[in-house]
């Protein structure tokens, strides 16, 4: 990935993983216990921002990726929106994780429905189907 064929999507891939092991470096000193996050959800707000962060062209201008910085407002609704585009969107996906994983492990969802109430929440909440 980092070698053959970089792309833009490779950068943001890249620094969203050098957000998870920052989360992780903060946790070094830890006992075990507490090594891992708290939520998932945590893990990839830091990775997502890390993302973010290096995508803006402020900081692509600082290290060369563009040539010219221009204040412009219609490029930075336009970088904006599709920051929040990709974000945003999975908000509904990352919710019914954590509404059922909720639910399944605070003993609400007998252990025998599981499947089929993520995907009853599944459908109510993103509108995706069972397979």
């Amino acid at each position: 990935m980092c070698t053959n064929n970089f792309n833009f999507d490779n950068f943001n891939t890249i620094h969203h993983e050098l957000g998870h092991i920052q989360y992780f470096q903060q946790y070094k000193d830890q006992p075990v216990v507490y090594m891992d996050g708290a939520n998932d959800g945590f893990h990839e707000a830091i990775g997502e921002m890390m993302a973010m962060v290096a995508a803006t062209p402020k900081h692509l201008h600082k290290i060369g990726l563009i040539k010219e910085l221009k204040d412009d407002k219609e490029l930075d609704i336009n970088f904006l929106m599709s920051q929040a585009l990709i974000t945003i969107s999975t908000l509904p996906f990352h919710l019914t994780n954590d509404l059922w994983r909720w639910r399944a492990f605070s003993n609400s969802i007998p252990v025998e429905d599981w499947n089929s109430e993520f995907w009853k929440m599944k459908e109510s909440i993103v509108g995706v189907s069972a397979p």
